[in-house]
């Protein structure tokens, strides 16, 4: 059922909402990595729409197992503008579909090696590669969809935060523990062999972040032993060690660690936001701190910051006379912005620090939050070392976010009942809010899920989608674009892609003249890696004697790892 009507705010506009009826515990509408295309599961179906018009693509079956599952888009591929894949998982296995107008389907199943559940998967560098993370760090298996061979790494150490790809190049990066120690390692394209490896002297690391250019990593230790960023080269030697809480913490006798890290998108700074309520900036030709961004109070801004600049800089606070009469008003400063009750448990340190930091897309601005000020956001100007601007709301923040194309659009998210987004506009300097909270939302109230839309073209106008358990929309903050009918590849029984058709083709062999290969276990090493592939060839099992494969069915296969085999279903 869709509902067609069009509901425009102040400066926001609505597409029609389309309702869905979504299985308990789902995710909400998601994007593609393009933002031309969403997914959303219904009771039984996956259905794929286009973000131009919210057209039906593709609506894909899902088994029982598989309903309510986790979803993932696969990466674009160079030869194409869109994604051609998608996983769902859950904690029994996972599904790949094709969405390029193709029927066929992959399922990887965890196999009874009984070393737990799936807690987490991912495609990989293409969307021919997709990673499972077993529970308790016993592996990371790396599956490859065109030759259904499997390549295990042991011990990583997190499901999520622990492994990232390299900019540009596309390697493979993993912290794992495989002893007392953490070690980093990088791996080499589709054979996953180790480039190099190194251990880590850090006491518990927290996660890993590649530089956007490629050329540093850096990881950060537990909170314990301080502020300590480890940074690393792409050669796996180590750079620097900054142990910002001997140097600079503003209280030399508190230890306060990392609690947020980001790097700037030009890759000339890397910011490290702590439990001191302090922001360092450091500068990557000696990682060194350029600036402290201290997020002290009572706040009182210069109104005129220097001479090149006659805006004022200002306070904005959130105001309201009624649940649909919201705005800001700029107030006179000083002003102390609502605190979080001081925490009496052992625990208390979590509830500190900064805990979002957000770069705009040209690198010139920083958006904060500071947890004991739960309800401020903070909008620093690097170049001026000074917040360009404050906003104070009523209920806490849970989410900042700038356009992923447009430099000067920030996007912010509080936690409360009533459906309100809030914007900022580094161009005029001046926040807008816009309350949608309608009918179509009234039983979600702040569960909303909204993101920005990456933007097709330079003069695309910025698109958030904004997804509920009860359906989903488009949103345009500066009026929406001219629709145009989505480009979909494979769709509508033209001419298929040539590399699809080759993927398929390399399946449909493997199935017919050559036989699954077995990991190579070597030792009591802590990474196991299969040797390169050969081209040899031997005869199929007994189980695809004579079985003919038809094009739709393709990608029925099961993977299980516990017998090295291809099991068909």
């Amino acid at each position: 059922m869709e509902f067609s009507q069009v509901t425009k705010g102040r400066y926001l506009e609505f597409s029609r909402f389309i309702h869905t009826k979504q299985p308990a515990a789902v995710q909400p509408a998601i994007p593609s990595p393009d933002g031309s295309l969403v997914a959303v599961q219904t009771t039984t179906h996956l259905d794929i729409r286009s973000t131009a018009n919210l057209s039906l693509i593709h609506s894909i079956p899902i088994p029982p197992r598989f309903r309510g599952a986790n979803v993932r888009w696969s990466p674009i591929p160079l030869n194409s503008k869109k994604p051609k894949r998608i996983v769902l998982y859950n904690d029994t296995g996972a599904r790949v579909e094709n969405i390029s107008g193709h029927s066929g389907h992959a399922v990887i199943d965890r196999g009874s090696s009984g070393l737990g559940r799936v807690v987490n998967v991912d495609f990989g560098r293409t969307e021919g590669e997709v990673l499972l993370f077993q529970e308790f760090g016993a592996k990371v298996t790396i599956w490859n969809l065109h030759t259904t061979r499997s390549i295990d790494i042991k011990d990583p150490k997190y499901p999520s935060k622990g492994h990232t790809y390299r900019p540009g190049s596309r390697h493979f990066t993993l912290l794992s523990r495989p002893g007392p120690q953490d070690v980093l390692t990088l791996h080499a394209l589709n054979s996953y062999a180790v480039i190099w490896s190194t251990i880590v002297p850090t006491m518990d690391a927290q996660g890993l972040v590649w530089s956007p250019d490629g050329q540093f990593i850096a990881l950060w230790d537990t909170p314990s032993v301080g502020c300590r960023v480890h940074i690393y080269t792409a050669s796996g030697d180590l750079y620097r060690v900054y142990n910002g809480s001997s140097n600079d913490a503003t209280n030399s006798d508190i230890e306060l660690g990392v609690r947020s890290l980001a790097w700037s998108p030009t890759s000339d700074y890397l910011v490290i936001g702590c439990y001191d309520c302090r922001v360092r900036l450091l500068s990557t030709k000696t990682f060194s701190p350029l600036m402290y961004l201290d997020h002290t109070t009572p706040i009182h801004l210069p109104s005129h910051p220097d001479s090149k600049s006659s805006t004022p800089l200002r306070v904005w606070r959130e105001d309201f006379s009624g649940p649909s009469n919201r705005h800001y008003t700029a107030i006179t400063q000083p002003i102390s912005p609502p605190t979080t009750p001081h925490p009496s448990s052992s625990e208390s340190f979590k509830e500190t620090g900064i805990s979002l930091l957000t770069f705009s897309p040209s690198g010139s601005l920083l958006a904060t939050r500071l947890d004991t000020l739960p309800t401020t956001a903070w909008i620093w100007d690097i170049h001026r070392s000074i917040p360009a601007a404050v906003l104070i709301h009523h209920a806490p923040i849970k989410y900042l976010s700038w356009h992923p194309s447009i430099a000067d659009l920030l996007l912010i998210q509080c936690a409360h009942e009533e459906v309100v987004l809030y914007f900022w506009d580094s161009s005029s300097g001046v926040p807008w809010l816009e309350n949608v909270s309608t009918s179509m939302w009234k039983k979600d109230g702040g569960k909303l899920n909204v993101r920005w839309l990456p933007a097709s073209s330079s003069e695309s106008k910025p698109a958030l989608l904004i997804g509920c358990k009860t359906g989903f929309c488009v949103g345009w903050p500066r009026g929406r674009d001219v629709l145009i009918e989505p480009e979909v590849e494979g769709n509508g029984g033209g001419a298929e892609d040539e590399e699809s058709e080759e993927s398929l083709d390399s399946v449909y062999r493997v199935l017919t003249g050559r036989s699954p290969f077995k990991v190579s276990i070597e030792g009591d090493t802590e990474i196991l890696v299969s040797d390169v592939l050969d081209e040899t060839t031997r005869g199929v099992d007994d189980t695809f004697a004579g079985r003919v494969i038809a094009r739709g069915d393709l990608y029925g296969l099961a993977l299980d790892k516990s017998s090295s085999s291809v099991c068909n279903t």
